[in-house]
């Protein structure tokens, strides 16, 4: 940019310009003094020497990681992970957290994958619980693959939208998707059972009822605060929930079968049973809304929240009563909390969205510091 003076004389000259007075004109643009603008202020600081540094509050904050899911294996505390970078570079990870004593073992060579979008749901799958289901992308694909080799060995693509749940329980594959449907699936055959169709907007969660001598069974929630209890074996509508006043986020079953858990978004955690969807009790909420659940027994069960909070919940069992007894707080995690899981000997394992996993042994009261989940 110029001088204002300067292109003030420009014009003046140029209007009555004599024929050669053109020379001294380009001249004196030529030879004019050059001021430039004072830089911005916004969005940055500076320095007394003036080199830029970020400004305060906002370079602080670190990175969002890759979008990815964890799940849990109920009966060793295999953790699978499966995350997605931009949509482009997957990974498919296998570990087993150590105790107490802050380590936690990669149990195979990472697996690498072009999935077709972020990565949104992934479990352990059949019987040997050798092999691992990955949903990603936004046209309902959902891969299965073998942990062993590495290789995929089973593609899934009969939803409409995006997958965002899945449950399973030895053979049985449950898949739930935005288009409001959930698919039964026999992952050892290689076989889909059926459909089932109910709900009318996005499924939220899922389980599947563990293996008893009653009639195999499901339970899904969507955000049409519907809570329903399915009949695999029929493919139909066994019990309608519809006292859920909130979206429910996460659902969790006992290991005996008997009895399942809901958290919602206001922090509360409902207990039913299984076989008649009968409303048992209801806790206290965590003021955040719980979006994972673990319930191995009835007496207790840990949730997790999405603002990093974790609770233990105690239940009493009376007769055919069951009542809340109290919540006990476990120290908070800045960042959203991905999975949790209780253990028979008094462990609550939190694995947060930063990698971050979280032991807490509660019969000796104390907080094993953070180690990292994943690199």
């Amino acid at each position: 940019p110029l001088d204002a003076s300067c292109l003030g004389n420009i014009a003046t000259t140029s209007i009555n310009q004599k024929p050669g007075a053109r020379c001294a004109v380009r001249a004196k643009r030529r030879h004019a003094p050059v001021h430039r603008a004072a830089p911005s202020l916004r969005g940055s600081s500076f320095t007394p020497s003036g080199a830029r540094t970020p400004r305060p509050g906002l370079a602080a904050v670190a990175p969002e990681p890759a979008a990815g899911c964890v799940a849990v294996d109920p009966e060793d505390g295999r953790v699978l992970t499966a995350s997605a970078t931009c949509g482009m570079y997957g990974k498919i990870g296998l570990f087993q957290p150590q105790g107490d004593s802050q380590v936690v073992l990669p149990l195979r060579p990472t697996i690498e994958f072009r999935p077709q979008g972020a990565v949104t749901a992934c479990a352990f799958v059949g019987t040997l619980k050798d092999r691992a289901a990955v949903a990603h992308g936004g046209c309902g694909v959902v891969g299965v693959w073998n942990l062993n080799s590495g290789k995929q060995v089973w593609s899934l693509a009969t939803h409409t939208s995006l997958v965002g749940v899945l449950s399973s329980r030895g053979s049985l594959l449950v898949t739930g998707s935005n288009d409001t449907t959930l698919f039964v699936w026999d992952v050892d055959k290689r076989l889909k059972l059926g459909a089932l169709m109910g709900h009318t907007s996005l499924i939220t969660a899922a389980c599947v009822r563990p293996d008893c001598a009653g009639p195999r069974l499901a339970v899904s929630c969507a955000v049409d605060k519907a809570c329903i209890v399915w009949n695999i074996d029929t493919n139909n509508l066994q019990t309608l929930i519809l006292n859920q006043k909130q979206v429910v986020r996460a659902i969790a079953s006992t290991d005996d079968g008997c009895f399942f858990c809901t958290g919602d978004e206001l922090g509360r955690v409902r207990v039913f049973l299984w076989d008649t969807g009968t409303f048992l009790c209801c806790t206290k909420p965590i003021n955040e809304s719980v979006v994972a659940l673990s319930c191995p027994t009835l007496g207790s069960a840990a949730c997790g929240g999405a603002r990093g909070s974790a609770a233990l919940l105690r239940f009493d069992e009376v007769a055919d009563r069951v009542d809340f007894a109290g919540a006990l707080l476990l120290p908070k995690s800045d960042r959203a909390v991905r999975l949790v899981y209780h253990t028979a000997d008094d462990w609550v394992c939190a694995l947060d969205a930063g990698g971050a996993l979280r032991a807490f042994d509660l019969s000796a009261k104390r907080a094993v510091p953070p180690a990292a989940a994943d690199n």
